[in-house]
This record gives structure tokens, C-alpha cells and sequence, in this order.
């Protein structure tokens, strides 16, 4: 999508698809005895798909790993204040709090990244170049972050 793509969103594309890597190497990728025994191949899938449509770039990054966690990410954002203790909340709303300044679901010996390290970042560089992040996830099957920005023609 070469000349598509305003220049100014070649870093944030760049910047986001490190971070969705790194959290996928770090949290969602299985160790290769487990991915066996789940019935997945040894070596994981990450994928990286690109698309123009409707006045709009998409970015999209996939990896087979784990999933999300939406027990441990509401158990973590309680501890951290950021939903009510012992109200329910929507997987929705959970789901948001991965996108908090400095949420992570590792613990404090493991904080090289984890779920939400650095998320917060792509997602306020996203917004402000007028696009929006949308998440999908199936637990045990696939986590995958898509990246909606307008084109240079809008």
C-alpha cells in the first residue's frame, strides 16, 4: 500500500507491531511441551496482515498462543484499583484495563512485558493519529490486535 500510507503512521505501525510481538513472545506463546499437549503444532503461528478498505488502513497481528486471560487480567486490575472489588464487569470492560499505563498480569520478578506492558502507549499514538485498536481473543487459541487508521485519501 505504498504512497497509501501517510508517512507520519510508519513509526506508530512500526512501533505497535513491536509491542504485539513482544507481548506474544513473552505471554501469549506456549513453551513448545505445552503447545503439545494442547494438540498445537510445537512452533507458533504470528502473523502480520495489511489491508486498505473503505478509507481505512488496517493492521492486523495474530499470534496462536494462549489467548487472554479474563480471570487474571479482572483479578489483576482489581488489585490495582482499576475495576471495583466484587462488582461484575463485563468482559468488555475488563478487557479495556489491558490498555491502563503500566498493567501488566506477570508478576514483579518477570516485568520485562506481559499483557498490557507498553499497550497503553500504541493505544494513546493511535488515537491520536485517529484510528482505534480492536481486540479478539479465544482463550487457549489465538490473541489478535487490529489496528484501524484513516488513509491518506481521507
Amino acid at each position: 500500500h505504498a504512497g497509501l500510507v501517510p508517512e507520519k503512521f510508519h513509526s506508530l505501525i512500526a512501533d505497535s507491531i513491536v509491542q504485539f510481538a513482544r507481548n506474544s513472545l513473552v505471554h501469549g506463546i506456549e513453551n513448545a511441551e505445552d503447545r503439545a499437549a494442547q494438540g498445537k503444532p510445537e512452533r507458533a503461528v504470528i502473523s502480520l496482515e495489511s489491508a486498505l478498505q473503505e478509507g481505512q488502513i488496517t493492521v492486523s497481528f495474530r499470534d496462536d498462543g494462549r489467548g487472554l486471560d479474563i480471570e487474571r487480567i479482572r483479578s489483576k486490575a482489581v488489585e490495582r484499583g482499576l475495576l471495583p472489588a466484587g462488582e461484575e464487569a463485563d468482559s468488555g470492560r475488563v478487557l479495556r484495563t489491558i490498555f491502563e499505563p503500566g498493567f501488566t498480569t506477570l508478576v514483579a520478578a518477570e516485568m520485562d512485558g506481559g499483557r498490557g506492558v507498553g499497550l497503553d502507549l500504541v493505544k494513546s499514538q493511535v488515537q491520536a493519529a485517529g484510528g482505534r485498536i480492536q481486540v479478539s481473543f479465544s482463550p487457549g487459541k489465538f490473541t489478535r490486535f487490529v489496528i484501524f487508521l484513516p488513509s491518506a485519501g481521507t
